[in-house]
Formats: C-alpha cells, sequence, structure tokens
C-alpha cells in the first residue's frame, strides 16, 4: 500500500510541473521491527543533534535489537531500548551506579508521537540530562513534559502499532503482562509522503 502511494506522489510529482526533485522527499528514517508490527521513526537532527547522533549509534551498534518495551502508561507513554526482560529491569531498579548521559536539548513539544529521551527526575538529574539508551513514545500532547525532557524525533508511521501496545494489560509497575520487543531496528530511506503533501498543498494555495 505505502509503495503504491509513494509510485502516485511521484507520478503528480512529475506532472504538477514543480520544480523540486523527487529526492527533495526522501529522508533517513529508522525502522522499529517489534513482535507488534513496524514503527517508523525520523529524527530532529537540527534541533537536538547529539540525540539524533546517539539513537543512529544505537541503531547501527545494534542496541535495541531484542530489547522489550518495559514500561507502558495507557494515554501517556510506551517506554523502552535497556531491557531484555523483567528480570533486567527488576534488578536495575536496585542499582544504584551512574550511567553516562546527555546533554539536555529541549525546545520540542510533546505532540502526539513524539520521541523523547528517558531521564531521571530532577533531584538526581537538576540538568535534565538523558539516559542514552530509554527512549519513549508519546500517546498524545504531554504538555507536562514540555520543558523538561528533550525530544529527539517522530513516529513517521506505525501509530497504530504503537496504539496495539499502549493498550497492553500490565502489572502494576506498568511492565507489559505481554512480551512487546524490538525484534530488528535499521536505518532506511523513507519517501515522506506528509511532506509532499504539504509542499503540493503550499504550491498550489500560491496559484489560487
Amino acid at each position: 500500500m505505502m509503495m503504491r502511494l509513494v509510485i502516485i506522489s511521484l507520478i503528480l510529482l512529475t506532472v504538477s510541473g514543480f520544480s523540486l526533485n523527487k529526492d527533495d522527499f526522501y529522508l533517513d528514517s529508522y525502522v522499529l521491527e517489534t513482535n507488534f508490527g513496524k514503527i517508523r521513526v525520523t529524527l530532529f537532527d537540527e534541533i537536538a543533534p547529539l540525540h539524533a547522533k546517539n539513537f543512529k549509534e544505537n541503531i547501527k551498534n545494534k542496541v535495541y535489537e531484542n530489547k522489550v518495551f518495559h514500561r507502558v502508561v495507557r494515554d501517556f507513554v510506551i517506554q523502552t531500548g535497556e531491557y531484555e526482560n523483567k528480570k533486567e529491569f527488576l534488578e536495575a531498579g536496585k542499582n544504584n551506579s551512574q550511567k553516562s548521559l546527555i546533554p539536555n536539548e529541549i525546545s520540542k513539544i510533546h505532540f502526539k508521537g513524539a520521541l523523547g529521551a528517558a531521564r531521571k527526575d530532577d533531584q538526581i538529574n537538576p540538568d535534565k540530562k538523558s539516559d542514552k539508551l530509554q527512549f519513549y513514545i508519546a500517546l498524545r500532547p504531554l504538555v507536562e513534559l514540555n520543558g523538561n525532557y528533550t525530544v529527539f524525533g517522530r513516529v513517521s508511521e506505525g501509530l497504530e502499532v504503537v496504539t496495539k501496545i499502549a493498550n497492553l494489560k500490565t502489572a502494576k509497575d506498568d511492565f507489559p503482562l505481554e512480551d512487546v520487543r524490538i525484534l530488528k531496528a535499521y536505518q532506511e530511506r523513507y519517501f515522506d509522503l506528509e511532506k509532499y503533501q504539504r509542499f503540493k498543498r503550499e504550491e498550489e494555495s500560491k496559484n489560487d
């Protein structure tokens, strides 16, 4: 279905006579293949370069593969990136060792589908530095997190998969009762249909 939309869009791009090259609508994306389906994310390299670079390195080094979604809070976030099972998750809660962190790059607001970096609370982490592994996906506009957490990307495809995961039943610690994990994570070039359609609307409005 997506390939059909891409083909149609490229045809429209040619017929419309717009000057932009089709390559201008391709961008790097990062695919998280889960046992519930694929989630595609794109990164905000310009406003959160340190976080984007870190995420890309984790993808390249296959850090996220076989990691579970360890936190599922309906109408809030789903979170993953570090643990392979609940035992690791519980043991980490007892471990107070220092982790390597990323300086915050807080600027973007939390919209539905925002990709954000997890972190420790302000008492332990007053500079709001981000964890290098754990990240979350916002399930709605989270105004309560704005100005406190770094948003470094967005879900560009697969929000329906995010919703499936968000609706799972969980234990009291928000760990899902059903296993949900990232099977594969990789970079992939992606035709940004949303960007193309926005450009097309803007061009058409100029001609009205």
